[in-house]
Formats: C-alpha cells, structure tokens, sequence
C-alpha cells in the first residue's frame, strides 16, 4: 500500500507539472525549482520530525535521576 501512495504522488506531481509547461503558464525551468523546493522543504520536515521522535523516545527509556539527598 505505501508503495502504491508514493507511486500516485509522484506520478500526479508529473503530471501537473507537465500539464503547466504543455498549457504554457510556466516554463520549466519555474517546475523545475518548484519541485525542488517541495523536495527540500519535504527532507527537511522529515529530517527534524525524525529528530524529535527519536530525542523524546531516548527521554522516554532514561529512568528518572534520584532526588539528591539533603543532609
């Protein structure tokens, strides 16, 4: 099922793009950089949301430090 969703994605991103420079409202050196900036903003989020799981299921296994003792 994951495989067959990232095959529809990828195959209507080319088809949008290709729709827009064959409807001549964007050349495609413009679909170029707008698929490159979606590919760097999706790496990213993915990179800092992968970041973050991992940091709070490291935090999550650490057992609590004891209270320090007071003379």
């Amino acid at each position: 099922a994951r495989s067959a969703v990232i095959a529809l994605a990828i195959s209507l991103i080319a088809a949008v793009s290709v729709s827009r420079v064959y409807l001549g409202v964007h050349w495609t050196s413009d679909i170029a950089a707008g698929v490159s900036a979606g590919v760097i903003w999706f790496g990213a989020t993915t990179v800092a949301y992968e970041a973050t799981r991992r940091i709070r299921r490291l935090h999550a296994k650490q057992p609590a430090l004891p209270l320090a003792k007071t003379p």
